[in-house]
């Protein structure tokens, strides 16, 4: 009977330690992959010479999905400059991507803010 006892008290003591420690909410890790996302999106792009293209400032709003290969893929660069979307493009569709929890064939939609003399 005590070992009976002694098991019912470790079961819910497991459970109460479970329920009391609950993991991380999704929209949580979603956010988390998302900055981790957009970090490794500007990592990608670098710097460009802004004043080549001539342009000063600029935000550019880029979508892409990431495939099965967890390669980006780019659909659309949202710009009038062709040479920024042209370089956009170059530096970012088939890169690997190596951020974890991010859905796969989702659309994604970046705004990139380019500053002479600052980093996207």
């Amino acid at each position: 009977m005590k070992t009976v006892f002694s098991f019912a008290f470790v079961c819910l003591l497991a459970i109460t330690s479970a329920i009391a420690n609950p993991s991380l909410p999704k929209d949580k890790v979603k956010r988390s992959s998302n900055e981790s996302l957009s970090k490794e999106i500007r990592d990608f792009l670098g710097e460009p010479n802004l004043q080549r293209m001539g342009i000063e400032d600029v935000t550019v709003k880029v979508q892409f999905v990431i495939n099965s290969n967890r390669e980006v893929r780019v659909i659309e660069i949202h710009t009038e400059n062709e040479a920024l979307k042209q370089y956009i493009e170059t530096r970012l569709d088939n890169q690997k991507v190596k951020t974890q929890d991010i859905e796969i064939q989702e659309n994604y939609f970046i705004p990139l803010k380019f500053q002479e003399g600052a980093e996207s």
